[in-house]
């Protein structure tokens, strides 16, 4: 009995492989995403803490002017680099959503091959079983017309 063959299987092989690319970009922007949030999290939790200090400072007593025009210049500095860093997320999500569109695309190359693979296979399955069938109708033909003999 022969067996199936897919004439696409390099070609499937190689749609495989241009998805697990498009997968591992969109692994790669998705992470420097993450990143950067953690990052825009930690500085705006040290945003808070300066605030919180600076108003400690300022609430007891005498006020240190020095003290406070350096809370200001780091507070400044905290808030342009949030702004900076939202900044780059907005630039990154057009990235994101066309990495994001590839990999969809791929995998439907990949689904519609594997289908046509599936196709074929049931095809090649049913056309042998027709052919076994007209071989065991063949022997039984031969046999009986030995017997009648």
């Amino acid at each position: 009995m022969a067996s199936f063959h897919f004439r696409l299987a390099t070609y499937l092989k190689l749609k495989i492989a241009a998805r697990d690319q498009r997968q591992s970009e969109l692994m790669e922007v998705l992470s420097i995403q993450e990143q950067l949030t953690r990052e825009m999290q930690e500085t705006a939790d040290l945003l808070e803490t300066t605030i919180a200090e600076a108003r400690e400072g300022c609430s007891v007593g005498r006020m240190n002017v020095d003290s406070l025009i350096v809370a200001q210049r780091e507070l400044n500095h905290l808030r342009s680099l949030i702004a900076h860093k939202q900044s780059l997320q907005r630039k990154l999500n057009p990235h994101i959503e066309q990495r994001r569109n590839a990999l969809l695309e791929a995998e439907k190359e990949v689904r519609s091959l594997e289908k046509l693979r599936e196709r074929q296979e049931q095809r090649f399955q049913t056309e042998q079983e027709r052919l076994d069938s007209l071989e065991l109708d063949e022997i039984g033909l031969i046999a009986f017309a030995r017997k009648g003999r």
